[in-house]
């Protein structure tokens, strides 16, 4: 059993403020880097982040990035990509991801210089387009979400696990449906189309190690013990009887190793934002030095070379499901999301227009300018979280700029072309 982990690096986290995004990059990205590098040096691991976060990364701690790229130029990691501003891609029209993804393979050409083969999906969101977009930006494989899956096509999970009202009303977690531990499509790759593979991602095993991580249990008790045999009992069981394949154990935000991100606001409503967490790099710390002692760490393009493709199983999922048994609705639906989304689609549609008519360089280089504020605009984490929190006012901030940077570009290209 060969297992996988994924340091999902997002800087435009909802609520994290810009002064404390260099604290972030050191405290959190370079901290976990330092422990692979220097005390496991022959596992292997991703670290994922969005052309953005890259930007922002060769912007503020240029030392940093280039510890990052040295360890892709080792074969220590392999860098995974995504869409330039974070977006929710299902919540947006095909051709506005397809710029994300592909602004953000410009970004890495200039700042890294190469183009992932391999992505994450934000939030792991779904559409029947989805295949088509990642394939078309040039990836080859993409991380999937395993609840979703099972949720969609299989009845008997529906059944458990499924809400039809998309809300819990009395706030509690739906139950897990007793899946086979040694299940085929958690273990190895799958056939997403001819050329897009997909690897899933569970909560059923990334959950748990995330509260490890935390220092918490879901009672949240302050002085409460919390121990690495959870984690530890949690890796044992899904990687089941047969352990054939691969496991991903973590595939979740970066931010949680060195700094508490975004967990105490999301999970207890505690304005608890991105504390330092020494202490969850002194866990993971520990869990790969349990993990190591039988086991080897691979990357995702490792697995896919590794281990031979399941072709006759369909990869379906609903419309606009996402991971943690949501739907990207939950992010459309909210009040500044709302108010975000007609200017969203009108900025849009103007550039479409606009794309099948010009042919002068400036001209294209507007739209390009149009573009790349939209999809800007369309960052998910502007939009989230969902009442009765309260928008980071930053993310709300940072859209409408690109909202309003994009109507300038359109304003230029009507005067250009006369109308």
């Amino acid at each position: 059993m060969d297992y996988i982990f994924i340091f999902h690096a997002n800087l435009h986290y909802s609520q994290l403020p810009p002064d404390k995004k260099e604290f972030v990059i050191r405290q959190s990205y370079d901290a976990t880097l330092k422990i692979l590098r220097e005390k496991y040096p022959d596992a292997h691991f991703c670290f994922e982040a969005s052309g953005y976060t890259i930007e922002e990364m060769a912007r503020l701690t240029p030392d940093v990035l280039d510890n990052f790229k040295q360890a892709f130029a080792d074969g220590r990691a392999e860098f995974m990509g995504s869409p330039y501003a974070h977006s929710m891609l299902a919540n947006f029209p095909f051709e506005d991801g397809l710029k994300s993804l592909e602004f953000s393979m410009e970004t890495y050409d200039k700042y890294l210089g190469f183009r992932p083969v391999s992505a994450w999906n934000p939030e792991c969101s779904w559409n029947k387009r989805m295949p088509e977009m990642f394939e078309r930006a040039g990836f080859k494989n993409l991380i999937t979400d395993w609840e979703s899956f099972l949720i969609s096509t299989r009845p008997e999970v529906r059944e458990t696990e499924y809400d039809p009202d998309r809300t819990r009303k009395d706030g509690k977690n739906l139950p897990y449906y007793p899946v086979d531990p040694d299940d085929t499509t958690l273990h190895f790759p799958l056939r997403i189309t001819d050329n897009l593979t997909g690897l899933m991602r569970s909560d059923r095993i990334c959950n748990e190690l995330l509260w490890y991580m935390m220092g918490q249990s879901e009672e949240h008790e302050e002085q409460a013990t919390v121990t690495i045999d959870k984690p530890l009992k949690a890796i044992k069981k899904w990687s089941g009887k047969k352990k054939e394949g691969f496991l991903i154990p973590y595939a979740e935000d970066a931010e949680y190793c060195g700094t508490t991100g975004y967990f105490f606001l999301k999970y207890y409503n505690e304005f608890r934002l991105f504390e330092p967490s020494p202490e969850s790099l002194e866990r993971l710390d520990a869990l790969l030095a349990e993990i190591t002692k039988t086991a080897q760490l691979i990357t995702v393009s490792e697995a896919v070379q590794k281990y031979d493709r399941i072709e006759d199983v369909k990869i379906e999922y609903e419309d606009k499901m996402a991971w943690h048994r949501t739907f990207s609705d939950a992010w459309a639906n909210t009040p500044w999301a709302q108010q975000l989304a007609p200017h969203c689609r009108r900025i849009g549609d103007e550039l479409r227009e606009f794309e099948k008519t010009v042919t002068d360089e400036q001209q294209k280089q507007l739209v390009k300018k149009g573009w790349f504020h939209l999809i800007c605009s369309e960052n998910s984490d502007g939009r989230w979280p969902p009442p009765p929190l309260e928008p980071g006012k930053w993310n709300i901030d940072y859209c409408w700029e690109h909202v309003k940077l994009a109507d300038e570009a359109l304003t230029q290209l009507n005067k250009l072309t006369g109308k």
